[in-house]
């Protein structure tokens, strides 16, 4: 399953807000696309403190690989 909350990515869905993202087992945060067949996590960086990368205006985006899972919570029942 691939799942997106960017309009521009064949995986959007409207559930994928309350999509909860396991890589290697961990769950992982801050992913904005996740593909459970490539094995990746799209997500944005932190650095060593947990703040986010900032590159100019935009805050940088890291590809993660892995064993992706992904479940998506019921409806009423946040992540």
């Amino acid at each position: 399953m691939r799942i997106s909350v960017r309009a521009n990515d064949p995986g959007l869905r409207p559930d994928a807000i309350r999509a909860r993202v396991f890589l290697d087992g961990a769950l992982i945060s801050d992913c904005f696309t996740a593909d459970e067949e490539k094995g990746e996590a799209h997500c944005y960086a932190r650095d060593a403190s947990g703040k986010m990368i900032i590159d100019g205006d935009s805050i940088r985006e890291e590809v993660r690989r892995g064993k992706v899972r992904i479940e998506i919570a019921p409806l009423g029942l946040a992540p």
